[in-house]
């Protein structure tokens, strides 16, 4: 028996309300609110009543999670609709990847659940158009697909996400935001996630160096060194980040769509060990992915979709008692008027505008295929094959950007407003004090005015009426005294 909050029961039963007059139902799940295990609730009544259910996930990795959830929660008789994986049609809960989904001969079910349903799969919109007497469950976080409502007649919503924080369901969370992107002039077009910049005007402005700077001085000077998850316009905007956090010392990975499941779990791993400080996402970490760990975010990806704001940010405020999560606004989206602070964004009625039909464009259509083309490896030539990204020949793992400048002009701000007491200046120019004693046994030991300069940068007045206690340096003050060393470096060259 699968035990449910008080409000997750609620989500469900409005849900069997709505099946009296309906066979399609859009279940409006918040980020966090937990709609695997309504959907597994869900799944273990219709199989108490001889049903047969499938359970359609976006991408492969959502699959081996989805069933060790399901597991866990005592659904058996499992099978899977994957590449080729032999499945066992008599069973009564198949757990199926989209693309497979969709080019296998269908198979009739009494329930289809489709996760994430805000994503477009033309073929399964068309037969969903062609069987309405099938009955289809959508589940998303972010139901603001144009099309979404001329597929599904009615809609369940969860209690909304500032609820969630609210009652400890979610974490909160402290935002601040550097000086944002000039974005003005920028256009856009419908995309997969809605209406959305085009990637590669973006990529001219978020690679600049001065902006790729920003944003590690910043994760240097603030970030608590804390992991840290980083949202990235595209695999160019992302490489060039991982290189200057590299070059800073700060160990930094990146997954694109193209890591395999292995790899990726290996990079979590790091993270998790205290090895990976910055995990880099270029779209792939958005859904499904779930490391209470983390505590920081960097928002480099400005958009605006709601979907994808909403998804990228949810990533962070998975729950872990005591935890306020640190929010690094570097696209300035929480300023943006159409978006502002995510937790308040709702909708009230599904949108139906479209069909959802429209051909892929031949652009994307071109981007598709030369992705499942093989790569050379640039540094022994070994032709990998697709979707590989480190080189099994030589172990080479390509990553775009270099010699990125940094810039020292902005200064950061805070949106939600984090007190400093006398308590907090004490303790910095106390560990300051500690690493200028530390220092006295190397050839260069720290001023009294060098400290006394570095305080006014991190609090804009000079240290007065404040003890000469030393103690032991923090990684975050550490973290401070670097970023203003390579500023200083950068200046000087």
């Amino acid at each position: 028996m699968i035990d449910l909050y008080q409000d997750q029961e609620e989500f469900l039963q409005e849900i069997r309300k709505l099946w009296k007059d309906n066979l399609r139902i859009l279940g409006c799940a918040s980020t966090g609110f937990g709609k695997t295990r309504c959907a597994a609730k869900i799944i273990e009544g219709c199989i108490s009543r001889g049903m047969r259910v499938c359970f359609i996930v976006p991408r492969i990795s959502l699959i081996e999670q989805t069933a060790k959830a399901f597991l866990e929660l005592g659904l058996e008789d499992i099978t899977y609709l994957w590449a080729d994986y032999p499945t066992d049609y008599s069973a009564k809960i198949t757990i199926a990847s989209v693309d497979t989904y969709i080019r296998r001969q269908k198979q009739t079910f009494d329930l289809t659940i489709v996760d994430e349903v805000q994503h477009r799969r033309k073929v399964l919109l068309e037969w969903m158009d062609s069987h309405p007497e099938e009955r289809y469950l959508g589940l998303t976080a972010t139901p603001f697909a144009e099309w979404i409502g001329t597929y599904y007649t009615a809609m369940a919503k969860s209690k909304p996400m500032w609820w969630l924080i609210k009652n400890k369901r979610l974490s909160d969370y402290d935002v601040f935001a550097p000086t944002k992107p000039n974005l003005s002039g920028l256009k856009t077009k419908n995309t997969s996630m809605g209406k959305d910049y085009i990637e590669s005007d973006l990529e001219k402005i978020m690679c600049g160096s001065k902006l790729i700077g920003d944003v590690v001085c910043n994760w240097l000077e603030n970030g608590e060194n804390r992991l840290t998850i980083a949202l990235c316009v595209n695999v160019a905007h992302a490489g060039h980040l991982t290189n200057e956090f590299n070059n800073n010392g700060i160990k930094a990975e990146l997954i694109t769509h193209h890591v395999p499941v292995h790899e990726r779990e290996a990079i979590f791993k790091r993270a998790k060990d205290g090895i990976t400080k910055i995990i880099l996402s270029v779209d792939c970490l958005t859904e499904g992915f779930d490391m209470p760990e983390a505590t920081c975010l960097i928002n480099a990806r400005p958009t605006k979709s709601k979907s994808r704001f909403i998804q990228g940010i949810g990533r962070i405020l998975r729950y872990v008692e005591g935890k306020t999560a640190l929010i690094f606004d570097h696209a300035g989206s929480f300023i943006d008027p159409e978006l502002g602070f995510v937790e308040y964004i709702e909708i009230d009625e599904l949108c139906s505008d479209k069909d959802g039909l429209d051909e892929v464009s031949k652009k994307r259509k071109e981007k598709e295929k030369k992705e499942k083309l093989p790569t050379e490896c640039k540094k022994c030539t070994y032709l990998k094959p697709p979707g590989e990204l480190i080189c099994a020949k030589c172990g080479h793992k390509p990553i775009a950007g270099e010699n990125v400048e940094i810039d020292e002009g902005r200064k950061i701000e805070s949106i939600k407003k984090v007190k400093v007491t006398k308590v907090d200046k004490q303790k910095f120019y106390s560990e300051l004090l500690g690493m200028q004693s530390q220092s006295r046994m190397t050839r260069k030991p720290m001023s009294d005015g060098y400290i006394a300069n570095l305080y006014r940068q991190k609090f804009l007045v000079w240290p007065k009426s404040l003890s000469k206690i030393i103690i032991e340096p923090t990684a975050e003050t550490l973290g401070f005294v670097q970023s203003r060393r390579i500023a200083y470096a950068k200046r000087q060259k």
